[in-house]
């Protein structure tokens, strides 16, 4: 008797909540079968993601429920409702990046890892303004020190960015202003986003059981995002650089020089100098390296003039990016 009430109590369970164990049956599969590559694998997450589309317009009470957990239908603060509809719609996109990280191209998982960070941040962005509105002293507090800590965050990436280009390249990176705008602008986001994941796992924890639901969310999607940046960027740092130098040299510096009545020109090579006796030479793929070399010009008698090139920094072109 006792186990047919049992097994009566987990039918009523799994009738009520069958939403709740498929979610967390997609979310188990989708981050711990991650580095593998199944075809079952891919057919079970593909499943279970449109049995949760199904589950949404069969069961329209059920949804309504979780709805009602981020947005109260009844309030009428603009603010608090597009936070609470911005936090919805982020975990909603998390969803589809699960699945996509799991069976679609890295392409397609970027595009919705970025439409996920886009609502976190509008959603955060609303929660600040409701709380700025409200004249709360905490918010009050936070705007003080980041204010403060700024700062310094930029006065030691930008010594530590300028050291680092100048190892690279043995060049000033001051003489280049373009390149040394985004080449700083890097290394603060990159820093920047360090902080940033460390307050905001420190929030969680001490505000996890006061926030409501949509703020929360909102607060977990933002160390979700800070987290997945902070990992690409420390396993990436060669391959951001190489973007980040590539983009703004190619637009900035010049793609020809002479060297007395030598003109010297490669595709895949931009010079910073002019009219001088040493080049700094960038080469963005030649036979799949990256980095910079030195120019130096010999100018010989009756016109026979030469040059001479000395490598400062080599690293391999990212195979995303060739």
């Amino acid at each position: 008797m006792k186990n047919v009430r049992f097994l009566q109590g987990v039918k009523q369970y799994f009738c009520t909540k069958a939403l709740d164990v498929i979610l967390l049956i997609y979310l188990l599969l989708g981050f711990i079968l991650l580095p593998y590559k199944y075809l079952w694998k891919d057919i079970i997450l593909s499943l279970c993601f449109v049995g949760i589309l199904l589950y949404a317009l069969v069961e329209e009470n059920r949804i309504t429920e979780y709805m009602g957990y981020f947005v109260k239908f009844s309030n009428k603060n603009s603010l608090n409702s597009c936070a609470a509809w911005c936090s919805l719609i982020a975990w909603f996109i998390f969803l589809f990046f699960v699945l996509s990280i799991n069976i679609f191209p890295v392409s397609v998982s970027v595009y919705v890892f970025s439409a996920f960070s886009v609502f976190v941040f509008l959603g955060g962005v609303f929660i600040i303004l409701e709380l700025e509105f409200k004249n709360n002293k905490k918010l009050m507090i936070i705007r003080s020190m980041t204010i403060a800590v700024i700062p310094i965050i930029y006065l030691f990436s930008s010594s530590f960015s300028s050291s680092l280009f100048l190892s690279l390249s043995n060049l000033n990176i001051t003489l280049t202003p373009w390149v040394e705008y985004f080449w700083k602008g890097m290394a603060f986001l990159l820093i920047f986003f360090m902080l940033m994941q460390l307050i905001i796992y420190f929030a969680f924890l001490t505000l996890g059981t006061k926030l409501s639901v949509y703020r929360l969310f909102i607060l977990a999607g933002a160390f979700i995002v800070s987290t997945i940046l902070v990992v690409f960027a420390s396993k990436n740092v060669e391959n951001i650089s190489y973007y980040v130098l590539k983009s703004t040299i190619d637009f900035e510096w010049r793609s020809q020089v002479k060297c007395g009545e030598l003109n010297i020109s490669r595709p895949d090579e931009r010079y910073f100098g002019f009219n001088s006796d040493k080049y700094t030479v960038f080469y963005s793929n030649r036979e799949g390296k990256w980095g910079f070399n030195e120019l130096k010009c010999k100018k010989g008698s009756d016109r026979r003039d030469a040059y001479s090139i000395e490598n400062v920094s080599e690293y391999n072109v990212p195979g995303w990016l060739k």
